[in-house]
């Protein structure tokens, strides 16, 4: 069976170039179907490129003591939620997923410069 990396990102692909607020970037694991595959703690990595930083990466597993801040997790029910930080620049911002043996995917943002009140 073949599978496949899913990501999910909130409505907006943009982010206020401010530092601080961040974009949760939910990701998955999906059969060739389509059904998200919950069973096992499979690694994911997740790195930023761009005028981005990870923030963190978390599963919500209540026992998973490794550092939020590695880009390196174990799935807890199939995902993995990871937190991406704009930078003080306007600019890309791209957010490389990898799963074990399977393709990588690329999510690219937006971050704005922050708009004058």
């Amino acid at each position: 069976m073949q599978h496949s990396i899913t990501y999910l990102l909130p409505a907006a692909s943009s982010d206020t170039a401010n530092g601080e607020d961040p974009v949760y970037v939910a990701v998955e694991l999906h059969a060739a179907d389509g059904t998200p595959i919950r069973a096992g703690n499979n690694d994911r990595q997740v790195r930023v490129r761009g005028v981005g930083t990870l923030a963190g990466i978390g599963t919500g597993n209540p026992i998973d003591v490794s550092s939020f801040r590695s880009g390196e997790r174990k799935t807890f029910h199939g995902r993995v939620v990871a937190a991406v930080r704009a930078g003080v620049q306007a600019g890309p911002v791209v957010v490389d997923i990898e799963a074990g043996g399977l393709p990588s995917r690329q999510v690219r943002l937006n971050a704005v410069a922050p708009q004058p009140f």
